[in-house]
């Protein structure tokens, strides 16, 4: 649509499921999501909904598309090993390679602006496979599914990798809230991202290092989806 919210365009016309739509930065081309073919796999198509085509195409799923700066290159998060990693690959569907290569879910890649790191969202699969066990063996007697949804969600972390699978890092760690849905500063040296450190999920910016998390929004309801200008 337009930016006034006029001229709204149909660009997908199938009957599986099409999401988490995301633009290259040169505005002609779009990244999503589709089960078209059976499972979560990533496409792309042309910005008017034109020539789409299945980039990843694999048996397991493949979710959270992220443009490279540069245009050339897709991040993202596969189902493909024993948890979530996050990989990349170029547009052409050439050069696949696994970025991350540990027990924890990864997930939701957000590039730097020079191109050479990739935030994203971590989950530590251990403790994550505990409470589901503990969940679903007493759930009747003492969680309810918010309960179990807010215990995962509070084991979320920010962590940086180098673009070829170097120097992971872990921004952010803590137990006692999550923190998840990075996105880099223009320049490169803040990101913002979603916490609930307040009980409630609000809009924090933090040093591109993690120090200095300042809570943005501040009101009682809830508050998802930054992005920068």
């Amino acid at each position: 649509m337009t930016a006034d919210g006029r001229e709204v365009t149909q660009l997908t016309d199938n009957p599986a499921i099409d999401d988490y739509p995301v633009w290259s930065r040169d505005g002609r081309s779009i990244a999503f999501v589709s089960d078209r073919d059976g499972n979560n796999e990533i496409y792309i198509m042309n910005a008017d909904g034109t020539n789409p085509r299945n980039l990843t195409n694999h048996p397991a799923f493949d979710i959270s598309p992220a443009w490279s700066p540069d245009g050339q290159q897709i991040a993202f998060a596969s189902y493909r090993y024993d948890t979530l990693e996050i990989c990349a690959v170029n547009v052409d569907g050439s050069n696949f390679r696994r970025l991350t290569n540990d027990p924890a879910f990864n997930w939701g890649p957000a590039w730097s602006p020079d191109g050479r790191r990739i935030a994203f969202v971590s989950g530590d699969s251990e403790k994550r496979a505990h409470i589901q066990t503990v969940y679903f063996t007493i759930a009747n007697t003492f969680l309810s599914g918010e309960d179990i949804t807010s215990i995962v969600e509070s084991i979320e972390k920010i962590c940086v990798i180098n673009t070829d699978g170097s120097e992971l890092k872990t921004l952010t760690a803590n137990a006692l809230f999550s923190i998840r849905e990075p996105v880099w500063s223009p320049d490169g040296r803040r990101i913002a991202v979603v916490s609930d450190r307040d009980d409630i999920h609000e809009i924090y910016i933090m040093n591109s290092d993690g120090t200095n998390p300042m809570n943005i929004t501040k009101n009682p309801k809830g508050n998802f989806c930054p992005d920068w200008r």
